[in-house]
């Protein structure tokens, strides 16, 4: 009973401000949550990372980080302007956030791009997660806000090997390298870590 009361208290602090539901927006959520999508701001993602790679270090588990890039911002941003690019990241972060578990760390990296800390995960496991995301994606039918775009993602995944030592940048470091794979390859793709 008091572990469903525990889990219920984080389902309603992981609600998002202004939807309606939950509690209100408290000076902590509104300090490490990025306004328009929800997802954590950088400078919290990137705490969130350096304390879950110690984790991972400490017990010898695996982590993996996503970056997901919203394919073609610069031609969303040219045909349909700025508030269109607003509505396409908030819905494609909304997509995700429905796609993940509670454990799971979604924030913002860049404009347009999003990253994800996936804890306990192996690559093949990243792998999938990253696919399912891509396809959500792809697959939206429903309008942006009103803007009748169809967005694509692409998705560079890396997970960590902890005999091989290293550090959070390095992780980060292989996850934008094949994040640049997927983007340079057309886009619309996942590159695994290797």
């Amino acid at each position: 009973m008091e572990q469903e009361a525990r889990m219920e208290r984080r389902r309603q602090s992981d609600l998002l401000p202004g939807t309606g539901e939950g509690p209100p927006p408290d000076g902590y959520h509104a300090a490490v949550r990025d306004p328009r999508t929800g997802v954590y701001v950088r400078p919290y993602f990137e705490e969130s990372l350096r304390r879950e790679y110690a984790f991972s270090s400490r017990h010898g588990t695996l982590l993996s980080v996503v970056l997901i890039q919203v394919d073609a911002m610069e031609a969303l941003k040219t045909k349909w302007g700025p508030k269109a690019v607003e509505a396409v990241l908030s819905g494609v972060a909304g997509k995700m956030r429905g796609a993940l578990r509670a454990e799971d760390v979604i924030g913002s990296w860049d404009e347009g791009t999003f990253a994800l800390i996936l804890r306990d995960v192996d690559t093949g496991t990243a792998t999938i997660v990253a696919e399912r995301l891509r396809r959500t994606v792809a697959s939206a039918r429903d309008m942006f806000d009103g803007f009748p775009v169809r967005p694509t993602v692409s998705v560079g995944v890396a997970t960590t090997h902890m005999d091989a030592g290293g550090r959070p940048a390095d992780l980060l470091s292989m996850a934008v390298g094949n994040l640049k794979r997927a983007s340079e390859g057309g886009g619309d793709r996942v590159v695994p870590g290797l």
